[in-house]
């Protein structure tokens, strides 16, 4: 499955200026969404259009019942003013004050949690770094609520929207020892190919983004045993 990987751009758009002379695809304004109603965006003729964030929680906040209301509202302000709109999907955090899964999915034991703190090894080797945390992707039950989440959603908005994304494949659990129950490289591999196709199949005419760095157990420069590209 091929996969798109597009450079996200931050420091162009500084308060009430644009500093990019040349046209850029879409603008990544991450949770300021409030943002996409500043004149100096909307007037913009170099800028097609905004990629938003929006959370797991915000879209499902009980368990099967879909909350698109955010997304709407930003698409109408931007196409009512001809620009595009370009979602994320999120699901990991770098703060662990913050929990991007439902509420259901933490409480209900079939989750197994939910969620891991991701843990990074510090420069010198020899402590570990607390780096936030991210949905248990590999696990079969919580991929599977995801899932139902990427159809809900591909149901509503594939074709009005310009692009769904994925935040990036990398996360981190220190040494073999300390990984969570269930993962192996093996089997994030295979949860990161699963979730490209379902989310590939739930919006078959916008355009599906997988931000793709490195994946656990790679090492650079990559190797035969890459599971970035075996992806």
């Amino acid at each position: 499955m091929k996969i798109t990987i597009l450079v996200i751009l931050t420091s162009l758009f500084t308060t009430g200026h644009l500093i990019a002379q040349r046209p850029i695809e879409h603008f990544f304004l991450n949770v300021d969404r409030h943002r996409i109603q500043e004149k100096s965006f909307l007037d913009s003729d170099i800028i097609s259009g905004a990629q938003l964030k929006y959370t797991w929680p915000e879209l499902e906040p009980e368990k099967g019942i879909y909350n698109f209301d955010l997304i709407q509202s930003g698409l109408e302000i931007l196409e009512a003013n001809g620009k595009n709109l370009f979602i994320q999907v999120q699901d990991v955090t770098f703060d662990t004050t913050i929990i991007n899964v439902p509420k259901y999915i933490l409480e209900d034991p079939i989750y197994h949690g939910g969620v891991e703190i991701q843990i990074g090894r510090i420069i010198d080797g020899t402590e570990y770094a607390i780096d936030g945390l991210v949905a248990r992707r590999w696990d079969k039950e919580v991929a599977r609520r995801f899932h139902h989440l990427l159809t809900a959603l591909g149901e509503k908005s594939d074709g009005e929207i310009a692009s769904i994304d994925l935040p990036e494949t990398s996360i981190c659990f220190g040494t073999v020892d300390m990984h969570p129950m269930g993962f192996s490289n093996a089997s994030y591999r295979d949860a990161v190919k699963e979730n490209m196709r379902v989310m590939k199949e739930a919006f078959p005419t916008s355009k599906v983004i997988q931000y793709a760095n490195f994946m656990p157990g790679d090492q650079f420069p990559v190797g035969e045993a890459s599971c970035l590209e075996s992806i």
